[in-house]
């Protein structure tokens, strides 16, 4: 896998009430090329580990270090992951982008070739038995595939 940054800052700016204050922020802008993707789904009532309901839209990411907390992700939750190419077409509708609120693969068992996989959310299932399940055939056919996908990472200085 190779994994290119980019070099280079852009700057946010936010403005306060007194538009004489201006607060600069900083991003790093990572690009991820031939990154390993997957698909998983979740069964009703359970939670990501960023603590909130299921939704497409979502990916989960390894932990910050191998069988580290699952609360710890290698990617911030609440990021945004964009594709270069090609979209991911879940349910019927296209997407280029996916929130980052879950972890997976904790101890990196199956996934520790690529330290940025993601497992992109395909929606719910009953288990095991529920192979007849669209949402299931779904991520079964999906697979593993390669991506080329980007972040931006807030630069503390």
């Amino acid at each position: 896998m190779l994994l290119s940054l980019t070099v280079g800052l852009i700057l946010v700016s936010s403005v306060t009430a007194n538009a004489a204050q201006v607060k600069p922020d900083w991003y790093l802008p990572h690009e991820v090329i031939n990154q390993q993707s997957t698909a998983y789904l979740s069964k009703p009532g359970d939670r990501t580990a960023g603590l909130t309901d299921y939704y497409i839209g979502i990916v989960a990411v390894h932990p910050k270090t191998p069988g580290g907390s699952g609360r710890d992700p290698i990617i911030a939750f609440g990021t945004y992951i964009w594709l270069e190419t090609p979209n991911v077409t879940i349910q019927g509708t296209s997407y280029n982008h996916f929130e980052v609120m879950d972890t997976g693969d904790l101890n990196y068992q199956n996934h520790s070739g690529s330290a940025n996989w993601i497992d992109i959310y395909f929606g719910q299932w009953n288990g095991p038995g529920d192979t007849s399940n669209p949402n299931y055939i779904a991520a079964k056919n999906y697979g593993n595939a390669n991506l080329v996908d980007y972040n931006w990472e807030e630069w503390l200085n």
